[in-house]
């Protein structure tokens, strides 16, 4: 009799924890963390006879039941965490583990490594229209300048996966041979690459990168911009605000971007504790002073600028054209605009500086379809190919 009722009470339990998924479904009784990263969920699909007939209303009411089934971030969660820890995978695009538990996007490590490299003629191309836009704009009084980010491969090589570790296909990479041509072109341009790498076994002891993170971090990103005022007061002989640190709280647990990566693994726990650096800071400036007007464009790593309040602090109604495809005007209410319903010809001609900056693996974009120095070289040359 014992047994029969440990049996029922085992069956009970057992069916209880398959049945937890529908009653918290209909009843909702728990909130749900959302997932990270571009999950996509499958929204209740309409019913009709020809539909159903050909089955897929089905499969698309099967679908959004999978999707929308109750817990489904926790045991979304709970896989995830269980093939890393057991197996060191992960389930999101594009992204590795490097020693210490250090991640990657695959990207970065491809371009370090010169799987990513562009053909010469090709950059050299590119970079040769740039030159002309930017001596366009100089004659305009003008000022531009093209900041190659720092990427985190270049930083953290020693920690890359042991199967690609003690790779490096070849020694000229994208990165390397762009920066090249730029200063033989005469392209004025910051490598930010080149300089976090040299701080770090120099002289700023704080991590530039995190861990967790793809973009610099929140210190890092802070360092980066400080370069930049520099170089645009030199340029401008104006004064522009730099960040200025008043004070470092440290803690292993990474905050704002710094774990950019690791939320879209959709995990319980990192795989390892980093000691991170966040600064206290401001803008001092001369508030008397007009402050130039200035546009950014390129990619995510501005994003970093928009959250520390960099573009707001240097400039007078900052725009930031995101990959040259979405206008964002920080510190305005108003979302984006599309690229190719904005006059950017007109804001470009009222703007003091322009500030292109991209990652690494994005160097490669400026050459492939209508990047912004393709579409400003046909607007100041018409009808004059190179």
């Amino acid at each position: 009799m014992g047994k029969e009722r440990y049996k029922m009470g085992l069956f009970a339990a057992l069916m209880m924890v398959l049945l937890l998924p529908a009653i918290q479904q209909l009843l909702q009784l728990h909130t749900s963390a959302p997932l990270a990263g571009d999950v996509r969920m499958a929204g209740r699909p309409s019913f009709s006879l020809q539909a159903w007939w050909d089955g897929n209303y089905q499969a698309a009411q099967n679908e959004y039941l999978n999707d929308n089934m109750g817990f489904r971030p926790e045991l979304v969660r709970m896989n995830n965490e269980l093939d890393m820890r057991l197996f060191r995978k992960v389930h999101a695009r594009g992204v590795v583990i490097g020693r210490n538990g250090c991640l990657y996007e695959q990207g970065y490590i491809d371009e370090y490594t010169g799987l990513e490299y562009i053909q010469d003629s090709l950059l050299r191309k590119e970079l040769i229209m740039l030159r002309m836009v930017q001596d366009t704009l100089e004659r305009m009084g003008k000022t531009f300048v093209f900041v190659e980010a720092a990427s985190k491969a270049y930083y953290y090589p020693e920690l890359f996966p042991d199967n690609v570790r003690n790779r490096r296909a070849r020694e000229v990479t994208t990165l390397t041979k762009h920066t090249h041509l730029c200063d033989s072109l005469g392209i004025h341009h910051i490598n930010m690459n080149a300089w976090f790498t040299a701080m770090r076994h120099q002289t700023d002891k704080e991590p530039l990168f995190s861990y967790t993170g793809t973009h610099w971090s929140v210190y890092g990103a802070l360092k980066a911009a400080d370069s930049l005022s520099v170089y645009l007061s030199s340029v401008r002989h104006i004064s522009i605000p730099a960040p200025r640190i008043t004070s470092l709280h440290y803690t292993d647990t990474p905050r704002f971007t710094d774990d950019d990566i690791a939320r879209g693994l959709n995990v319980f726990t990192p795989l390892h504790h980093q000691q991170l650096c966040y600064p206290q800071y401001d803008y001092p400036g001369d508030t008397s002073s007009r402050r130039p007007h200035i546009i950014f464009v390129g990619d995510s790593f501005l994003w970093t600028w928009v959250n520390n309040g960099y573009m707001q602090a240097v400039s007078d109604s900052p725009q930031f054209w995101y990959y040259f495809n979405e206008v964002w005007k920080p510190g305005q209410d108003a979302g984006p605009v599309r690229m190719a319903d904005y006059n950017w010809q007109q804001a470009l001609m009222h703007t003091d500086c322009l500030v292109a900056l991209y990652g690494t693996i994005n160097l490669k974009s400026l050459i492939i379809g209508d990047s912004f120095i393709a579409q400003m070289y046909a607007w100041f040359y018409p009808g004059r190919p190179l």
